[in-house]
């Protein structure tokens, strides 16, 4: 199958996992704050954060998706590297769950992600998040691993730091903007660049982790059914995609 249509197929796909797991849990109630009404989950648990992590793996997807489309290549990695993290925290909740391993960690990282970012009171007085650090998160996840933990941890590090250039504007990243016969700085979209076949390629890494990010909520929320459902369509994806092998190595 053309990668471009089983894209839009998994796009339609992983939206509509999204929904299922999302009615497994209480739906958020109209709460009033300060001077308008807003929707929250009030119990402010686990599960709820695991949900909304997962809507911003969707929407992020769609946006790297679109991005590379239209080739903002540069957009595209700045925010593969924020589908690293959120993929990252859903697996940092997950294991909790699945592993009855909750921790002190978990505890100060759901204060931190419930936390209103807005004013507190009418003094705007802005409280700091006390968030835990990203080493932790990935210490956490990669202690499960009992042949070699600290690859894990490595590996994280090295895909992290690989694309901070272009969430920070790192000039070498940005000098990837300047090509062409004359060259110049293409600021209206990267189509042509010598670096887009890279890009394009990097999707489906990102395509196959968001399926498997559903596969493991549906796991931690206890719907067997639909964590089936979900796996064996990871393993479609992985053959229509042509490359299984690549993508064996996620598993």
């Amino acid at each position: 199958m053309h990668k471009e249509k089983l894209y839009e197929q998994s796009l339609e796909k992983i939206s509509a996992y999204f929904y299922k797991l999302e009615s497994k849990i209480k739906r958020p109630e109209k709460i009033r704050y300060e001077d308008f009404y807003v929707y929250r989950y009030t119990d402010k648990n686990i599960f709820e954060a695991m949900v909304l992590k997962s809507a911003r793996v969707v929407t992020t997807l769609k946006a790297i998706y679109m991005l590379n489309k239209i080739g903002f290549l540069q957009e595209q990695a700045s925010l593969q590297r924020v589908h690293d993290e959120l993929t990252e925290d859903v697996l940092f909740l997950g294991y909790a769950v699945m592993f009855d391993k909750i921790t002190e960690k978990h505890t100060r990282f759901l204060d931190a992600f419930f936390q209103e970012e807005v004013c507190i009171q009418k003094k705007k007085e802005f409280r700091p998040k006390s968030t835990l650090p990203r080493k932790k998160i990935r210490a956490y996840i990669n202690s499960f691993d009992e042949d070699d933990p600290s690859s894990g941890i490595k590996a994280g590090q090295e895909i992290s730091h690989g694309y901070s250039g272009y969430v920070h504007g790192a000039s070498n990243h940005i000098m990837e903007l300047y090509y062409g016969n004359p060259p110049y700085f293409h600021i209206s979209g990267m189509r042509d660049s010598p670096f887009y076949e890279d890009h394009y390629e990097d999707l489906l890494n990102y395509f196959y982790r968001s399926i498997l990010n559903f596969a493991f909520v549906a796991k931690a929320l206890g719907d067997e059914q639909l964590f089936s459902d979900i796996h064996a369509y990871s393993k479609e994806f992985a053959i229509s995609s042509g490359e299984p092998e690549r993508l064996s190595n996620f598993v």
